[in-house]
């Protein structure tokens, strides 16, 4: 895997929006915000002219992404957000030579496509972190930016994750494991199978998170994983957050939740298979940056489960 270079005060970071639009002023702040950290911000004049479910068409969006990735002047791309229609973009991407260097790329939900093509096509490491429109409106905690910044300008070379749950017997087990950690967005992920980026996770950690399924929907897309032979080989399970899905009847008033039974249901159901959950990533409050395509480490001592992950950087 290709390790990204960190960033320096004034290095130039792309800003691409290959899902859903925003709102043009979430650009500005966006711009705003990347500046008052000392970096550049670059955004194509055309980032956004609204086409069906997108930003903007597929060819345009293409060509952000493209150049993006391949700019030899910028050290970092940034997602603005998130939504739907990166996998779109992927065939025409499968044509790209990859860069020499590999440079560091963010984002979550539907970027994780883009994580999946990066990893396994290009072999480069990313960084499953917040989109950023978030920090830009201020609807992240301060202290998730300043550690993902931390990671971005190579002060962390390590990022861990305490107090994690095992959800089997096979991951009460387990004192010390060692693998590669892939993954994403469930949904995104599952939508791969059959498709040239199928997740490959022999012998590697898959991290799965989500946003608004309820929970036959995350209990049919986990089983489709392991149908479709994904989980096979595969060195353990890594949950991280899964935020709503609450299912449209309530009982006495109180909303009815069934995701947590679903995940339980599987890692039950998946003996062989260590599950852990409590990875602070996904779409909670608590976002924190979680390398892809790095080497990590999950490790219990005296009871207490910790995940540590290299940051991809050198």
């Amino acid at each position: 895997m290709q390790k990204w270079e960190k960033l320096n005060p004034g290095d130039v970071i792309d800003i691409i929006a290959p899902g859903y639009a925003t709102k043009p002023e979430t650009v500005e702040l966006a711009k705003e915000f990347l500046r008052s950290r000392n970096y550049v911000p670059r955004v194509p004049d055309d980032l956004l002219s609204p086409q069906y479910f997108h930003s903007n068409s597929d060819a345009v969006r293409l060509r952000h992404v493209k150049e993006a990735l391949k700019a030899k002047d910028s050290k970092a791309v940034w997602c603005l957000r998130g939504g739907y229609g990166t996998n779109r973009l992927l065939p025409e991407l499968a044509r790209l030579q990859a860069p020499k260097k590999a440079k560091i790329f963010i984002g979550i939900s539907d970027v994780t496509s883009l994580h999946l093509f990066l990893n396994q096509s290009w072999k480069w490491c990313t960084l499953h972190a917040t989109l950023l429109d978030r920090p830009a409106e201020k609807r992240i905690d301060a202290k998730i930016v300043n550690e993902t910044f931390d990671i971005l300008s190579g002060e962390r070379r390590e990022i861990s994750f305490a107090g994690l749950r095992a959800l089997n017997p096979k991951a009460v087990k387990v004192a010390r494991k060692k693998a590669v950690l892939v993954g994403g967005n469930l949904t995104t992920l599952q939508s791969a199978i059959g498709t040239p980026w199928s997740i490959k996770t022999a012998g590697r950690f898959l991290f799965l998170e989500d946003l608004g399924e309820r929970g036959y929907r995350i209990d049919r897309m986990l089983e489709h994983l392991k149908q479709a032979g994904r989980l096979k080989s595969c060195a353990g399970i890594l949950l991280g957050q899964f935020v709503g899905g609450d299912e449209p009847t309530s009982q006495n008033g109180v909303a009815v939740n069934r995701v947590n039974e679903a995940l339980q249901r599987f890692a039950d159901e998946n003996p062989s298979l260590p599950v852990w959950s409590g990875v602070e990533s996904g779409h909670g409050d608590i976002l924190r940056a979680l390398p892809l395509g790095t080497s990590a480490m999950v490790k219990q001592v005296n009871g207490v489960i910790t995940l540590s992950v290299e940051t991809g950087g050198r």
